[in-house]
């Protein structure tokens, strides 16, 4: 749909409804301004956190990154907990049940460079490998 059909479809509208579609816009416009000024007063880092959002600059969503101070970062899903530590000499990948700290974690490659780690209840027909 053009912007032109739809600034018609809008004033169509009843006034209560054109007044709540113009306060979500200035809220949004709000928000991505604030976003925007958050990502350029961060320091950049080594270690980041990189997600999608629609935020209405481009057509589809825009890469968002958050950068993150520091040497360890540690992922927890599924019961997986994952901590990445950098090193002088590499990177230190470790991984273990969640909060119990204990049990193995499946590690299946997925294609060149790529695993997953897998909780053990989520491997269906492999019950050799399953804890619980």
């Amino acid at each position: 749909m053009k912007d032109s059909d739809l600034k018609k479809r809008i004033m169509r509208l009843p006034k209560w409804a054109k007044d709540h579609i113009r306060d979500l816009t200035r809220q949004r416009e709000a928000a991505v301004r604030a976003l925007d000024k958050f990502e350029a007063t961060q320091t950049p880092s080594k270690m980041w956190v990189e997600d999608f959002c629609s935020d209405g600059k481009t057509r589809g969503p825009s890469t968002r990154k958050l950068y993150v101070q520091g040497r360890r970062i540690t992922i927890e899903h599924n019961d997986i907990r994952l901590d990445v530590l950098m090193r002088e000499e590499a990177l230190d990948l470790q991984w273990s049940r969640g909060k119990s700290r204990g049990g193995d974690i499946p590690m299946i490659p997925r294609s060149y460079g790529q695993v997953w780690l897998v909780n053990p209840k989520d491997l269906y027909g492999w019950p050799e490998l399953s804890q619980e």
